[in-house]
């Protein structure tokens, strides 16, 4: 019947989201607990004015976040001076997990939690999601998905042009 096979479709739409965004964070109203947001984002930006500025989007929880993570780290104790700002932003839903990543991963980068609305702002749909910044602060390039240091680096260079 028609009743059965929409059924069906919505039983198989549901399946192939789920499959497709995998790391994708449910979207939350952004919480009353003190978060980064739009203010302290334009803050952050306005701090570094003059410098490429790269928003890294993650969550802890993120295979592939953790696989980017180290040599992010690698190319910030190498690169990261007054030219180059790496930002780190998750959307944790548990702070503290924050807390153990940075340690875990010797992170030397700031990382801030965020609130939805600068999630939405990046369109930072798939996580990871890095997003460039040019020195005058303009915006330059978007990375969906997982990038290495080094090629991270190549778009810093090129921002910077």
């Amino acid at each position: 019947s028609k009743r059965i096979k929409m059924r069906k479709m919505i039983i198989t739409a549901i399946i192939a989201v789920l499959t497709l965004t995998a790391c994708n964070k449910k979207d939350n109203a952004d919480s009353t607990d003190p978060t980064t947001g739009l203010e302290t984002f334009e803050q952050i930006k306005t701090a570094n004015s003059g410098k490429v500025i790269g928003f890294n989007v993650l969550d802890t929880l993120c295979p592939p976040c953790k696989e980017e993570t180290p040599s992010f780290v690698e190319m910030y104790k190498k690169y990261g001076n007054d030219d180059f700002e790496l930002v780190g932003l998750s959307i944790d839903d548990n702070k503290g997990e924050i807390d153990k990543f940075i340690e875990e991963y010797g992170i030397t980068y700031p990382v801030y939690h965020i609130t939805t609305t600068i999630q939405r702002k990046l369109m930072a749909d798939k996580i990871p999601t890095t997003v460039i910044y040019k020195p005058n602060g303009m915006y330059h390039t978007t990375v969906l998905g997982m990038v290495d240091g080094e090629r991270l680096y190549q778009i810093v260079q090129s921002a910077a042009q």
